[in-house]
């Protein structure tokens, strides 16, 4: 029997198993094949070079009220019924005090092909690894760069999912994507290039091209600490596009839930220039053609012309706030943590000025943040601890906090920066050094520029110990803000 018919048998099992068990209400369940190569070079050559096939179930359960998430890759009968006794209990032994709700009206089936031309698997390991010596070698040449590390990671996964309610959806998603390290001359740069259409592979010489450029730029300029206090600022595409990530989990329903979120459905956070979208492109490395609710993917209006029109939902947290459900309850790379309601692909609409005219006037100009450190105490610990896989779990820990505590910081966010520059004019001069953009949700309104060209940014978010992927595409922005020396 095929990997893949084996993983339909266990779904099917542990469907029927959770549907014959009287303490559950629904059950979604997850099935996968997923053929994985990973290859990581540095200045000195391949380091290491892997490929392997992994398979595995997972379900998402709802009993008594309350989620519970379970995980398995050795899907043998013994072990789909345990596993469908201990999340039932699981999520019993929460005692969740607001229920989580369910649809079981809507059924959805489909088969999605997934939009890649070939799977990424077709091309063998070795032949992967000879490419990305190659294109290396030409990008390097006899440069003398401190450091080089290139992570090129692809997997062709075939899942399924199944709901009591249902629903039996299946799907291919060719997703790929290479991380990349260059240091020079006391300059580091990073970038991040993923997609869902095979292309990344063949991408890889103009990302290194591009950072190799960045890098001697960047290393080019005297290192400078900035003065301290509110300066105008210019948020570059990628600069921008992580800002916008990090400002759209103020939209996620369990954050509002947590009450953590410092806006409310008809604020406005910004003026008119500021509208964002969250959406799934066709081949985004962000991109899925359902969610792990089994709901299709449809594009959510976040902000228009600077008001906040609607929020991040699961099925349960639409039903509890009103709103739509658009398929944003998002699994986890590698499905090993519970999914969560995410942002996926995020559009930020562009201006009508050049990145020269945004520059004019502003003191302080950033192309790439560090991870950002969050102020709320309460919201950092959610979002980076365990947390169960429904919305309202996280109402109940958050009554828990003294509302002095949880409105502490709400808001707030601090961002390294990595990559950035003083401004002379709308001309880079020094190169910044330990500097931090403080920046607040209030900094949103100051907005008075937004650039004609736009850039992508990709990554990997963290939520609640579950890897999430996120693209943004953005303009530059123009704002005023804190930055500490």
């Amino acid at each position: 029997m095929d990997e893949i018919d084996e993983v339909a048998d266990a779904v099917d099992a542990l469907t029927a198993a959770l549907e014959s068990d009287d303490d559950v209400a629904h059950a979604e369940v997850g099935g996968y094949l997923r053929d994985r190569s990973t290859v990581i070079l540095t200045g000195e050559g391949v380091r290491s070079s892997h490929a392997f096939l992994t398979t595995g179930v997972w379900c998402r359960v709802l009993a008594d009220g309350a989620s519970a998430y379970r995980h398995v890759t050795d899907p043998d009968a013994a072990t789909l019924d345990t596993t469908a006794e201990t999340a039932a209990r699981s999520a019993i032994q929460l005692a969740q005090e607001r229920p989580e709700s369910y649809d079981p009206e809507t059924v959805h089936r489909g088969t999605h092909p997934g939009w890649a031309d070939e799977p990424v698997s077709a091309v063998r390991p070795d032949a992967k690894a000879d490419r990305l010596v190659t294109v290396t070698e030409n990008a390097v040449a006899d440069r003398d760069l401190g450091r080089l590390r290139l992570e090129y990671a692809d997997e062709h996964v075939v899942s399924m999912l199944s709901t009591t309610a249902g629903t039996l959806l299946t799907g291919t998603v060719d997703r790929a994507s290479a991380d990349l390290s260059v240091a020079a001359d006391g300059a580091t740069v990073r970038r991040h290039r993923g997609s869902t259409d095979g292309s990344t592979l063949e991408s890889v010489d103009s990302l290194l091209a591009d950072a190799m450029a960045d890098v001697d730029r960047l290393a080019a300029a005297a290192p400078e600490t900035p003065e301290g206090g509110r300066l105008s600022i210019v948020l570059g595409p990628r600069a921008a596009g992580q800002l916008v990530a990090l400002l759209s989990r103020a939209f996620e329903a369990d954050v509002v839930l947590a009450d953590q979120s410092p806006v409310e459905r008809g604020d406005r956070i910004a003026p008119r220039l500021l509208s964002v979208e969250d959406g799934v492109r066709a081949g985004s490395w962000a991109a899925r053609p359902f969610d792990a609710e089994g709901r299709p993917t449809t594009p959510v209006r976040l902000v228009e012309d600077g008001v906040v029109r609607n929020y991040l939902h699961s099925v349960s947290s639409a039903a509890t706030l009103g709103g739509a459900v658009a398929g944003t309850v998002i699994p986890s790379i590698g499905f090993e943590s519970a999914p969560r309601i995410h942002a996926r692909h995020l559009d930020v609409d562009p201006g009508e000025r050049s990145l020269s005219e945004l520059s004019a006037g502003a003191s302080v100009y950033v192309d790439r943040f560090r991870a950002p450190w969050q102020a709320e105490g309460l919201l950092r610990k959610l979002r980076s601890g365990w947390a169960p896989p429904g919305a309202h779990y996280v109402s109940q820990l958050a009554e828990k906090i003294p509302e002095t505590e949880r409105a502490a910081g709400r808001g707030r966010a601090s961002l390294p920066i990595a990559e950035g520059y003083l401004l002379e004019g709308d001309e880079p001069a020094g190169r910044l050094e330990g500097a931090t953009y403080e920046f607040a949700f209030d900094d949103l309104r100051t907005l008075d520029g937004a650039g004609v060209r736009r850039e992508t940014v990709t990554g990997i978010a963290e939520k609640h110990k579950s890897q999430l992927p996120y693209a943004v595409t953005a303009p530059a922005l123009r704002l005023t803000g804190r930055i500490r020396p």
